[in-house]
């Protein structure tokens, strides 16, 4: 079956954007930017569906000490691998760690409490949904963020109560 020429010339294009990160992986091994190479070529995976290969770049990331920066983009990453697998645990779990470990990155924390009450919905532990959403809501510093009044949708959606 023949595929449409636009089709195609994206995907040729997805596979030279690839092709060029492996590059910059490659030669610039332990900079930052092979670190940023790993990050998009994880996206791209995602987006392609090799969610394996995805995955394995975003540990690549977390293996490195000095790319600690970075970490909380990582594990967002191994979050959604997860999520599009539907192991919502395995997801919730990552994206725990990032408001736990990595509080100072208030954008990152503020989707984490959020994408983790979300996975928590999802495999039917309502009451752990509940309580991340109350903890995050109990956050002022996060309610300049999109995902706060998310949050508060969330959680009277899901009978819950401010305490």
């Amino acid at each position: 079956r023949a595929q449409p020429a636009a089709s195609k010339s994206a995907k040729d294009l997805m596979d030279a954007a690839v092709e060029h990160l492996n590059v910059v992986r490659g030669v610039f091994a332990s900079s930052d930017e092979a670190a940023r190479a790993l990050l998009l070529l994880g996206e791209i995976y995602r987006e392609q569906q090799r969610y394996d290969d995805a995955d394995r770049c975003y540990q690549d990331v977390l293996g490195v000490r000095g790319w600690s920066n970075l970490w909380p983009a990582a594990l967002t990453g191994r979050g959604l691998c997860a999520e599009a697998r539907r192991e919502w645990i395995k997801a919730a779990a990552f994206y725990e760690r990032i408001y736990v470990m990595y509080a100072g990155h208030r954008a990152a924390t503020a989707k984490a409490y959020l994408r983790r009450a979300e996975c928590l919905h999802r495999a039917y532990e309502d009451a752990k949904a509940i309580e991340v959403l109350q903890a995050m809501l109990d956050h002022q510093d996060l309610e300049s963020f999109p995902e706060y009044a998310q949050a508060r949708r969330l959680l009277a959606q899901l009978g819950g109560s401010r305490p």
